[in-house]
Order: C-alpha cells, then structure tokens, then sequence
C-alpha cells in the first residue's frame, strides 16, 4: 500500500511540475520584450494647402521626424511645368501672414522636400505658423497656396503679400523715364542722372518742394535725417538718388536745375 501511494506521489509531482513550466513558458514567450530600442517614429502633421488667388494650385504638406528632424513634404497639383515656385513657412497664419521662419526647397512640378534642423515638435512650440508656395521669383509676393499648421486650408481670390521693391528711373535729355509710374508704400525709387546736365529729383511745387515734406525745403536740406522728398542738392552724370515712400498719395516731382522735366509718382 505505502508503495502505491508513493508511485501516486510521484506521478502527481510529475505532472504538476510539466503544469507549471508550460504555464511560465507562456508568459515569457507573450510578454514584450522591454529591453527593444524604442521607435523614434512620432505622429504626422497633415496641412492642406488652400488655393489662393485664383491660382488653381492646391495640395498637401506632411511634416514628420526623420532623424530627430523635420521634414517637409510638399505635393501641389495644378502647377505649370518647370516653373520654381518659393515655399516657406512662415509665422502666423495664411490670413494674417507674417515673417519667413522657414526657407523650403522650390516646388518643382508640384514636389518638395525639405529637412529642417529642428524637429517636429519644436515646430509646434513655435505655431501660429503656416505654409506658403508663391507663384515663382519673379512674382514671389503672389501666393499660389497656404494652409494653416496644425489648422484648416485657407482659401482666398485676394491674399497678396507686398514685398518692397526698389524701382528704377533714369534722367536724360529726354528727362524721366518712367515719368509717371505707381509704387506700394515703403518701395525704393532710384533716380539714375544718365544727362549731360545736372540733376536734382524733389517733390513739387518748384521751388517749395512742400508737397512731400514735413518741413519747408530750406528747414528739410541741411538735416539728412528728415522724411521730406528732395535730392537737396545737384548731382553730376553717372550719379543717382534714392528715395523710400511712407506716404501714400499722388506725388509730383521734378529736376530742380530744369523745372521743365516733371513726373508723377502713384503710391497705394
């Protein structure tokens, strides 16, 4: 009898023994491995490009990290072939466009890719920011299409940005080329002397000089640091004279040494 029992003892040592190691086997082979190098993968920002201006460009933008930095993804349809459109992100967003943060590589038959040297998440530190694809170099303060980060696609037939620009007139014998012309506020107007003469570019009526001025010409000549329009003094051929608008208006001018040669300036 104590035999039997002892066999019994032993069958049931056997299989509680085989029970328990399949049962442990189990967790080890279902449990996740901790010790596995985390994924450096985070989640994906979706921007819509909107159309702008009639444009008929719209699209998508992707930002995600790569390396610990972001990069960009532009796909646009619509565009024109082999044109090079800029694209930046820029502060705020597409209805109150701000500064450039961020310079894109051109889109080029609708793709752009760009790694930037910060990451996704610093990114996000810095929003309101948006995308922007200008119409090409030439007419960079067109937009084609924005889209907000982090927000909707911003559509609109009149978002333009106005980039100041510098224009180019030239005094001969002929006198102002262009005479008359229009410019945006805070544009540059260069006036080249290509005469045989003498120039002296101010603002109307001779001999004031008043209409564009804070001051009355003989206050305004010896103190540089005065907004009034006027050269103040003659320049030779082969010299030149810029002058920056912050007034918006319709502004007369002429040579102060040849009164006959006039001009007007529009500025909006």
């Amino acid at each position: 009898m104590n035999r039997l029992i002892g066999i019994l003892l032993l069958i049931v040592i056997v299989v509680g023994g085989i029970l328990w190691w399949n049962s442990n086997k189990n967790v080890v082979e279902n449990t996740p491995n901790t010790e596995e190098t985390d994924n450096d993968e985070t989640g994906k920002i979706e921007v819509v490009l909107g159309e702008q201006n009639a444009s008929g460009e719209k699209g998508t933008a992707t930002l995600e990290n790569v390396d610990g930095k972001a990069k960009v993804t532009l796909n646009v349809t619509g565009v024109p072939a082999g044109i090079e459109q800029p694209a930046h992100i820029h502060a705020n967003l597409c209805a109150n466009i701000g500064a450039v943060k961020y310079q894109l590589s051109n889109v080029v038959n609708g793709k752009s890719e760009t790694t930037l040297l910060v990451s996704v998440e610093q990114l996000i530190t810095e929003l309101p920011l948006s995308i922007n694809v200008h119409k090409s170099a030439a007419e960079i303060s067109k937009y084609v299409a924005c889209g907000d980060i982090g927000g909707t696609a911003a559509t609109s037939t009149e978002t333009t940005v106005v980039v100041p620009k510098t224009v180019a007139v030239t005094y001969s014998a002929n006198g102002f080329t262009p005479a008359t012309f229009e410019i945006n506020k805070g544009d540059t107007v260069t006036f080249a002397n290509q005469s045989g003469g003498q120039m002296w570019v101010a603002s109307g009526p001779h001999p004031a000089h008043t209409n564009y001025s804070d001051t009355t010409r003989e206050q305004h000549c010896p103190d540089t640091a005065d907004t009034s329009f006027d050269q103040c003094t003659a320049v030779a051929a082969g010299q030149s004279y810029s002058f920056t608008f912050q007034k918006t208006g319709t502004w007369k001018y002429h040579n102060h040494v040849g009164a006959g040669d006039f001009g007007t300036i529009v500025v909006q």
